[in-house]
C-alpha cells in the first residue's frame, strides 16, 4: 500500500509487521520520514472482521475497529490513566478506499509472553492496570462514550450475547452448557461500576525493552465494562509466580475484584468470543484459578 498521502515529507522507509495471529484485526506499518516515525494502522474492512471475537464485541460492548475518531478518543482517556505509554493518534486519512490512522511510534519490540518478564516488570504492569481500573463508570460500554448503558442491563446483554455466539459455532460441546451459563449471568448481581478494560488481553498487545514493558499499542478492543474481566483474560496470559507478581503490583492501589460467581460465566464468554484460540471447552473451564478471592 501506498501512504505517502497521509505523509507531507517524502516516505524514506515503509516497513509491514507481521500480524501477530491469523485473524488480526489491524495491517500496522512503521514509517520513517526525514522529520521522524510513525506507525500506520489500516484496519480490515468491516465484511472482514466477522470473527466470533467482533461479533461478540460489537454484539455486547458496540466496539467498532474500523472507525479512527474511536480510536483517538480510546487513547486519550487511556493515555492519561496509564503509566505505560499509549499511542496518541496523530491523524487519519483514507487510500484506495480504506481508512487509514497514524499514531505515535514507540520504542520497543513485540511482547511475546507475559509470564517472561521480571518480576518488577509485573509488578509495574499490575499497576497500571490498577490506576486504570480507578477511573470508574456509572455505566458500561465504549471508551468514546457512544455506547453507554446502565450497569443493570449487562449480564443480560451478556446472556443475549452468549446466545448469539453459542448458536451461531458448529461445535456442539459449546452450546451444550449455553443455557445453564445464560440462566447464571441473568442470576448475577449487577456490577456496581465498571471502568476501562482490554478485552482481547495478550502479550502481543504490548511492546518490550526486554526488561520493563515500554508501550501498551493495540487498544482497539478495549471496552468499558466490569474489572473483574480484565482479570480472567489475565488468568489465561499468566502463571502462578507471574500472576502473584502482577496482583502485588494491582494491590498496593485497589484490592483485587470478587470472582468466585462471575468466573464461570465470564470465562465461558472468553471461549465463544475465542480470545485465545480453540481451546477445549472442559480445559477452559478448568484453567488454573490464578487470582483466588
Amino acid at each position: 500500500m501506498d501512504l505517502q498521502p497521509l505523509f507531507a515529507d517524502p516516505i524514506i522507509e515503509q516497513h509491514a509487521y507481521p500480524a501477530a495471529y491469523t485473524d488480526h484485526t489491524n495491517e500496522v506499518w512503521r514509517v520513517r520520514t526525514a522529520t521522524g516515525e510513525a506507525v500506520v494502522r489500516v484496519p480490515r474492512p468491516t465484511a472482514e472482521l466477522d470473527s466470533p471475537f467482533w461479533r461478540g464485541c460489537r454484539h455486547l460492548f458496540g466496539l467498532d475497529p474500523t472507525a479512527p475518531a474511536r480510536l483517538a478518543r480510546t487513547n486519550a482517556l487511556l493515555g492519561r490513566l496509564s503509566p505505560i505509554p499509549i499511542p496518541q493518534v496523530m491523524r487519519s486519512g483514507t487510500i484506495d478506499g480504506r481508512r487509514c490512522i497514524v499514531v505515535e511510534h514507540l520504542p520497543g519490540e513485540r511482547l511475546r509472553d507475559l509470564r517472561a518478564l521480571p518480576p518488577a516488570a509485573l509488578i509495574e504492569l499490575g499497576a497500571a492496570i490498577a490506576r486504570i481500573h480507578r477511573q470508574r463508570f456509572a455505566w458500561w460500554g465504549t471508551p468514546d462514550q457512544i455506547t453507554q448503558r446502565p450497569l443493570a442491563t449487562f449480564h443480560a446483554r451478556l446472556a443475549a450475547t452468549l446466545r448469539l455466539l453459542a448458536t451461531s459455532n458448529p461445535d456442539p460441546t459449546l452450546t451444550a452448557p449455553l443455557e445453564r451459563f445464560c440462566a447464571v449471568a441473568l442470576a448475577l448481581p449487577a456490577p456496581t461500576d465498571a471502568a476501562p478494560v482490554m478485552i482481547d488481553v495478550d502479550a502481543t498487545q504490548f511492546l518490550t525493552d526486554g526488561a520493563r514493558i515500554t508501550a501498551l499499542v493495540d487498544t482497539d478492543a478495549y471496552a468499558i465494562a466490569p474489572p473483574a474481566l480484565d482479570f480472567i483474560g489475565y488468568e489465561y496470559e499468566l502463571d502462578t509466580t507471574s500472576a502473584t507478581a502482577f496482583a502485588a503490583g494491582y494491590r498496593a492501589h485497589l484490592p483485587l475484584p470478587d470472582l468466585t460467581a462471575r468466573r464461570p460465566v465470564y470465562r465461558y464468554l472468553y471461549r465463544l468470543l475465542g480470545t485465545q484460540g480453540a481451546v477445549p471447552l472442559d480445559e477452559w473451564l478448568a484453567w488454573p484459578i490464578l487470582f483466588p478471592d
